[in-house]
């Protein structure tokens, strides 16, 4: 199976850099929280096109005022959740989050254009964590299409 994966993988190479490069392109600035909403319902959408469940959950307001105060409450948060009952007998948890910290110092590439630049994808989230983000869906999704 570990070849299969592998051989599916690099067959989607293209696909799987424009998807790193869409996650890089939204800027999800943590302070304060932007465009939080807009990545969640990117990656649902992603995510029950490959065939698994999705569940958007906005953490209250309370807890945001609580932990970051009043001032974030223009900035929701939101918490996806997706499955796939492989009906498998132990669970493996992918955990990842989409925010990135602001820009600082000078930028050879722009740090939301998910530029390609001798085969390495360069902006903001792209080493941490939408990235791996996109490895751990793109892993998922190659499964699942060997599966059936």
């Amino acid at each position: 199976m570990h070849d299969a994966v592998t051989e599916w993988i690099s067959n989607n190479r293209e696909k799987l850099f424009q998807f790193v490069q869409h996650l890089i392109q939204i800027p999800t600035i943590n302070p304060p929280g932007k465009q939080y909403a807009e990545m969640v319902e990117y990656l649902e959408r992603k995510l029950q096109q490959i065939g698994l469940e999705t569940e958007i959950v906005r953490v209250p307001d309370a807890m945001v005022e609580k932990q970051l105060g009043e001032a974030f409450l223009s900035f929701p948060r939101y918490n996806l959740i997706a499955r796939w009952n492989a009906k498998a007998p132990k669970t493996v948890l992918f955990n990842s989050h989409y925010d990135v910290v602001p820009v600082s110092g000078k930028w050879k590439h722009d740090p939301f254009r998910g530029e390609i630049d001798d085969k390495w994808i360069y902006g903001r989230g792209s080493a941490d964590m939408k990235g791996s983000l996109a490895a751990s869906i793109f892993a998922v999704e190659a499964i699942k299409n060997l599966k059936n």
